[in-house]
C-alpha cells in the first residue's frame, strides 16, 4: 500500500511544480524569470477557519436525551489531533421525533398498530448504541459534530442491513441473513467511515482508511442484526425492495436536507420492529452480555454481582441463587412490574481453587466484574431513560460494586449519581476500618436517604440496624462514596475477616494481595506464581522506599519515611495501585549509587542508618501485633461460617423492604 502510493505522490508533486514553471519576471529583478526558479510562486493565503455549529456540552453530554444535532457541515478530522482513547464524558442519546422509529440517521413513521412501549424500546436501544459509538469516537479525538454524524450513519447501516437481511431470507436463516445484512450494513457503514476521511489503526491488520473500517463495522453490525431476525416470514417477495425507490424512509446524510421517498412505510417499519424487539426485548438474544430487560422498563432496576464461585461468564442473569438471590428474588416478587433485576456475569474465580469459579485469579475476576457491571449500567440506563438503578454486591461482587460506586460518587461513573437510588454491599473487602452502616452518613444513621427526585415517603419507614463491627476489609483503602454517601449500606458480620479483619495485621493483608493475583490451581503452579509475585512486589516496595523515604547527600544518609514500611509493602502488592514507571526505577538506581558512595566515603553513617532501619522493622512488627494475640485468632476461628451467613442474617428483610420502598417512591415521583 505504501509502495504503491509513492508514484502517485511523485506524479502529484511533478504536476504541481510544472504548473508553476511558466516564464515571467520577478519583481525587482529585471531579466530574471520564474522559468529559472521553479516552484518559487507564492501560495494563496489559507482560508479562514470555518465556524461549525455544535451542541453545548451541557446538552450533548447531559443526563437527559438531547435533540438531533444540526445537519449543517461538520469539521473534518485532522489526523494529527487523533490519539489513543482517553476518558471523556458520555454522549447523551438523541431523542426521536414523535411517533417515529429512529435508528441513527434512519427514520420511519411508527405504524399505528405498534404499541408505544415497543416503539420506545426500539428507539432507546438504538439511541443508546449510537451514543456509545459517539462517545468512543470522542475519546480518540474525533470532533463532536463528526462523531455524531458517523455514529448516526453506522447505527443506520446496522439497522437497515439487519432489517433487509431478515426480510429476504427464511432458510438458511442466520447464515444468509447475516450475509445480506452485512452487505447493506457494510455499504452504509463504508459511507459513514469515508465521511471521516482519515486513517484508522486496526489491530493485527495495520492502518486502513476510515472508509474501509466503517465498512467493516457496518458490515459486522448489519450482519449481526440480519442474523438475529433472519428466519422471519419473508416480507418482500423476490428478495429485496429496491431500497432507494420502494421503501418509505427518511434519510439524513451529509449536509443536505432530509430526503423522503414514498413506498412501503409499513413494511419497513415492521422489519425494524422485528429488529428492535429482537435486540431490546428478548432476553439473551444478543449474547451473554445482553441485560434482560422487559417486559417494559421498570421504575427500579437492580444489578447484582455475586461472590467468588457463584457466577461465570455464562451464568444466568435471572436465576435467584446464593446470597443475592435471597435478597432480590423476594424484591421482584413483592413489587411485580415495578422492579426488575439481573445478575452480572463474570468469572468469579480465585486462581482455580474455589469450586464453581474459573481458573482466573481473584484480581482478574473482580476487574471483569467491574467492566461487566459498568457495561450493564450503561445498557439499562440508555434503554430505560425513566428507570433508576440499584447496585447490590456480595464478597468479590461487593468489591466490584464498591469500586464502581466510588467512581459514580466522584463523577467518573458510567451513569450520574442521580440515576443510582441505592447501593448494598455485603461482606465488602473494601469496607473502611470501623465504618458505620452508611459510610459518610449522619452519625447513627439507620434510615437510608431517599432516591433522588423522590419524597422518600416509603423509604422513611425503613430501618436498617446492622451494627458496624470493628476492623476493616482485607482490601481497605479508605473508600469514600462522594455523592452516593447516605445511599450506600455497607453491611458486615462481626468476625468476617473479609470485611472486618484485625486492624494490626499488615502481613495478613499483604499475603492476601499476593494470593488474589496468583495462579493456585495446583501446588507447583501456586509455588511458582507466588514466588514470582513476591519477588516482584518486594522489588517494587524497595524501589518506592529508595525514591521516597531515603534522604542522601554527599555527607549523610538518613531513612526518613513518609509512610510506614507496612504501608509500602501493602501498596506494592495492591493491584489497584498503578505500576512503577521506568523513571521511578531509574531514580531508585541512582539513589542507591549515591547511598553506596556516601557510606563508602563516610562509614560512620552506617550505624546511624542501621538504627533507623531497625526502628522501621520494629514498627512493622507493631503493625502486625494483632496476629500475635491469641484472642484475635479465637475471634476469627468461625470466619468462614460468618462469611457464609448473610443469606440467613436478620438484615435481609430490611434490605428487601428498602428496595420495595424505593420502587414505590420512584413510582410516586414519576406520576
Amino acid at each position: 500500500m505504501v509502495a504503491g502510493a509513492v508514484p502517485v505522490v511523485i506524479v502529484l508533486a511533478s504536476t504541481d511544480v510544472a504548473s508553476g514553471m511558466g516564464a515571467g519576471p520577478i519583481a525587482g529583478q529585471p531579466g530574471v524569470t520564474t522559468g529559472m526558479q521553479p516552484g518559487t510562486h507564492t501560495p494563496a493565503p489559507p482560508p479562514a477557519p470555518a465556524a461549525y455549529p455544535e451542541q453545548p456540552a451541557s446538552v450533548r453530554n447531559g443526563a437527559v436525551p438531547r435533540p438531533e444535532p444540526s445537519s449543517a457541515p461538520v469539521p473534518a478530522v485532522m489526523v494529527a489531533d487523533l490519539h489513543p482513547p482517553r476518558p471523556v464524558p458520555p454522549v447523551a442519546p438523541i431523542a426521536p421525533p414523535p411517533d417515529t422509529i429512529r435508528i441513527g440517521q434512519f427514520e420511519v413513521p411508527s405504524p399505528p398498530w405498534l404499541p408505544g412501549q415497543v416503539r420506545d424500546a426500539i428507539n432507546n436501544t438504538a439511541a443508546g448504541a449510537e451514543a456509545q459509538v459517539s462517545t468512543a469516537l470522542d475519546s480518540i479525538g474525533v470532533p463532536a459534530g463528526r462523531s455524531d454524524r458517523v455514529a448516526g450513519a453506522t447505527a443506520a447501516g446496522a439497522g437497515i442491513g439487519g432489517a433487509i437481511g431478515g426480510a429476504i431470507t427464511a432458510a438458511p436463516a442466520a447464515a444468509v441473513g447475516a450475509v445480506v445484512g452485512g452487505l447493506v450494513g457494510g455499504t452504509v457503514g463504508g459511507i459513514a467511515g469515508a465521511a471521516v476521511g482519515t486513517l484508522v489503526a486496526v489491530p493485527v491488520i495495520g492502518t486502513v482508511t476510515s472508509g474501509v473500517a466503517g465498512t467493516a463495522i457496518g458490515a459486522a453490525a448489519g450482519a449481526a442484526a440480519g442474523a438475529l431476525i433472519a428466519g422471519a416470514p419473508a416480507a418482500i417477495a423476490g428478495g429485496g425492495c429496491g431500497w432507494g425507490r420502494w421503501c418509505g424512509i427518511r434519510w439524513r446524510g451529509g449536509s443536505g436536507p432530509a430526503v423522503r421517498v414514498s413506498g412501503f412505510r409499513q413494511v419497513t417499519a415492521a422489519l425494524l420492529v422485528c429488529l428492535g424487539v429482537s435486540i431490546a426485548c428478548v432476553p439473551g438474544s444478543a449474547g451473554a452480555a445482553q441485560v434482560p430487560i422487559g417486559p417494559g422498563c421498570p421504575r427500579l432496576f437492580v444489578l447484582g454481582v455475586q461472590g467468588t464461585g457463584q457466577s461465570s461468564p455464562t451464568a444466568s442473569a435471572t436465576a435467584d441463587t446464593s446470597v443475592l438471590g435471597a435478597l432480590l428474588g423476594p424484591v421482584v416478587a413483592a413489587a411485580p412490574g415495578l422492579v426488575q433485576r439481573a445478575y452480572v456475569a463474570f468469572p468469579a474465580g480465585f486462581g482455580g481453587i474455589v469450586p464453581g469459579g474459573s481458573g482466573d485469579s481473584y484480581t482478574v475476576s473482580v476487574r471483569a466484574a467491574i467492566a461487566s457491571l459498568r457495561s450493564d449500567m450503561v445498557q439499562v440506563g440508555s434503554t430505560c431513560h425513566g428507570t433508576e438503578l440499584a447496585l447490590v454486591g456480595y464478597s468479590a461482587g461487593a468489591e466490584a460494586v464498591a469500586q464502581v460506586s466510588r467512581d459514580i460518587g466522584a463523577g467518573r461513573g458510567p451513569v450520574p449519581a442521580s440515576r443510582v437510588a441505592a447501593v448494598v454491599l455485603l461482606a465488602n473487602p473494601e469496607r473502611r476500618a470501623n465504618s458505620p452502616l452508611f459510610p459518610g452518613g449522619r452519625p447513627g444513621q439507620s434510615v437510608p436517604d431517599p432516591a433522588p427526585g423522590t419524597s422518600g415517603a416509603a423509604v422513611s419507614r425503613v430501618r436498617i440496624t446492622a451494627p458496624g463491627p470493628s476492623g476493616g476489609g482485607i482490601a481497605d483503602d479508605g473508600a469514600q462514596y462522594g455523592d452516593l454517601a447516605r445511599r450506600v449500606a455497607d453491611i458486615c458480620a462481626d468476625g468476617d475477616v473479609a470485611c472486618a479483619g484485625p486492624e494490626r495485621a499488615a502481613v495478613l493483608r499483604f499475603g492476601a494481595e499476593l494470593a488474589a493475583q496468583a495462579r493456585l490451581s495446583d501446588p507447583l503452579t501456586a509455588i511458582s506464581s507466588l514466588q514470582q509475585l513476591l519477588s516482584q512486589t518486594l522489588g517494587n516496595a524497595w524501589t518506592t522506599v529508595l525514591d521516597n523515604d531515603v534522604r542522601v547527600s554527599p555527607d549523610t544518609v538518613d531513612y526518613a519515611p513518609r509512610a510506614p514500611l507496612a504501608q509500602r509493602l501493602i501498596d506494592a502488592g495492591d493491584p489497584r495501585v498503578p505500576s512503577l514507571t521506568p523513571a521511578q526505577a531509574h531514580l531508585a538506581a541512582d539513589r542507591w549509587a549515591q547511598i553506596a558512595a556516601t557510606l563508602t566515603a563516610h562509614p560512620a553513617e552506617l550505624p546511624k542508618l542501621a538504627g533507623q532501619l531497625a526502628g522501621a522493622l520494629g514498627q512493622l512488627l507493631a503493625d502486625d501485633a494483632d496476629l500475635l494475640n491469641p484472642a484475635v485468632w479465637v475471634h476469627f476461628a468461625t470466619t468462614v461460617a460468618r462469611h457464609d451467613s448473610y443469606a440467613a442474617s436478620g438484615q435481609i428483610p430490611a434490605l428487601i423492604a428498602w428496595m420495595v420502598a424505593l420502587a414505590h417512591d420512584l413510582t410516586e415521583g414519576h406520576r
